[in-house]
């Protein structure tokens, strides 16, 4: 059974334990209580812990900025304690990033409201994660489940068009939107609006946080509004604002120059010789898609020290040195000093910066793009507490574990559940360069216990396999893998949620 708050609804009742029978007695009150009541049986059936049993629950007014994937873990966990909540999304349908968008913005990345592209998905990506790696805590992304998923909401159509295990673009969206519709979300989302600004109400009679008010102010259909919440959960995303380095000469450059948010096919890249910055997932994986169509792919990054070098199983495709210099007459000069000649293409796959356009700088500081200034645990604000929170910073994650995992301490604390220590900032050693890169696993581990959450043994031992897979296989470990045992031990805690 999976509860909405304070609302008497639910989607559907869990398997109970064994054969005995639950009977289940709530509140519509604001303080959520949750019983079981034994009956004949002996035996009881445990509730999972999305179903709520702490009493005298605080509800909190709350503002989510974002209905991508981040936004709906926060709206799911933020509705299981009870929260009054409301979702501002931007464009017309939720999704965020995994939204295809064919549309691009010119180079670097325009700020006009008329070219800004969210999404940076290209056509033909597929996940670099399973499937079973790739699910919230409580609805699997397998076609199994997730068609068990859409009986249940009474949906006529039933089928999971593309059931690889490690699927595209596509199937992430219908996943995405599943999840939202599974869990009653949609009612709880204003689309096509736009925040404009977001202050803090202060109080100078208390320096109590938790009494905090915050004035959001939204564009909907032309028209202005503002609201007044008691916290902000910020998950708008940190994949739109392209990063592009300074190299020297790129403004006399007179070939094509773009970065990977703008990428979608490959065709138009027939028979040009294209220089690829950045040799992170994005990198290496169009980098391999372009040599099917280019005269030749170099692969450039700052790790790799040698002349040239031909990849296996290619024979256009090369590693490079960092990109040092460009120059009118289309040459590319690399930090070891090697020179490629007749270049018509350079494509950024440099990563992105991070935005938060409807913050003043003395309430929220970004530094450089690539750090945001006084956050406890990459997640909420020093000053502010937890009514002030940001989902998904961190990177090179898997990412919706994370995202429920952090939107489930930020809605306890909210809701006074759980008791966080003194709020001290993330150690910053250089904000120019990747602060929100963490060190996974440790990282979630303390993020869960904080809500005394138990994450199954398979999904670490699973990213494990996953890594070593792709070295091993980096053409082939999205088709072919040797996890077998990971995958039985997911399926089988799997069950335990239907």
């Amino acid at each position: 059974m999976f509860l909405h708050g304070g609302n008497l609804a639910w989607n559907h009742v869990h398997k109970f334990c064994g054969k005995s029978t639950a009977t289940f007695k709530f509140s519509s009150s604001l303080s959520l209580g949750l019983t079981i009541i034994k009956l004949a049986s002996a035996t009881t059936c445990s509730v999972k812990r999305y179903h709520s049993t702490y009493s005298g629950v605080k509800m909190a007014r709350v503002a989510v900025i974002g209905g991508g994937a981040a936004g709906i873990a926060a709206a799911r966990e933020l509705s299981v304690e009870g929260h009054d909540l409301c979702v501002f999304e931007q464009g017309d349908s939720s999704g965020g990033v995994w939204v295809y968008d064919p549309n691009v913005e010119p180079f670097p990345g325009a700020e006009s409201k008329e070219t800004l592209v969210h999404s940076s998905m290209y056509y033909s990506l597929r996940t670099n994660l399973p499937r079973e790696l790739m699910s919230f805590l409580d609805l699997p992304f397998t076609p199994e489940y997730m068609q068990k998923a859409m009986k249940q909401d009474g949906t006529e159509n039933c089928n999971v068009t593309d059931k690889r295990r490690y699927p595209g673009h596509e199937a992430v969206l219908e996943y995405i939107q599943l999840y939202k519709q599974h869990n009653g979300l949609d009612s709880k989302i204003q689309y096509n609006t736009t925040v404009k600004s977001i202050e803090p109400i202060e109080d100078e009679n208390t320096s109590d946080t938790s009494k905090r008010k915050w004035k959001v102010i939204v564009e909907h259909d032309g028209q202005s509004k503002e609201q007044i919440f008691d916290a902000v959960v910020v998950a708008n995303g940190h994949y739109s604002r392209p990063y592009v380095p300074m190299i020297a000469g790129s403004d006399t450059f007179p070939g094509l120059q773009m970065h990977s948010h703008s990428y979608r096919e490959p065709h138009s890249f027939t028979n040009k010789n294209v220089v690829v910055v950045g040799a992170g997932a994005s990198g290496e994986d169009i980098s391999r898609e372009l040599s099917k169509v280019a005269n030749s792919v170099y692969l450039c990054s700052r790790k790799f020290k040698d002349d040239f070098q031909l990849i296996d199983g290619y024979n256009n495709l090369f590693k490079a040195a960092g990109l040092m210099q460009l120059n009118e007459q289309r040459t590319a000069t690399f930090t070891n000093n090697q020179q490629l000649t007749d270049v018509d293409v350079i494509m950024y796959c440099t990563g992105y910066d991070y935005k938060m356009p409807f913050f003043k700088e003395s309430v929220v500081h970004v530094t450089g793009g690539k750090c945001i200034d006084n956050l406890w645990e990459h997640l909420l604000h020093v000053k502010y507490g937890a009514s002030l929170s940001f989902i998904g910073l961190v990177w090179k994650i898997v990412p919706f574990q994370c995202f429920q995992l952090q939107s489930r301490l930020v809605a306890q604390a909210l809701s006074g559940k759980i008791t966080l220590p003194t709020l001290t900032p993330n150690e910053v050693d250089d904000p120019d360069e990747a602060h929100h890169l963490i060190v996974q696993w440790p990282y979630i581990y303390n993020i869960a216990n904080y809500t005394n959450t138990t994450l199954p043994s398979w999904r670490e031992a699973m990213y494990e396999q996953n890594k070593i897979n792709k070295v091993k296989r980096p053409e082939q470990y999205r088709d072919i893998q040797d996890d077998k045992e990971e995958q039985e031990n997911a399926l089988s805690q799997f069950k335990t949620l239907f």
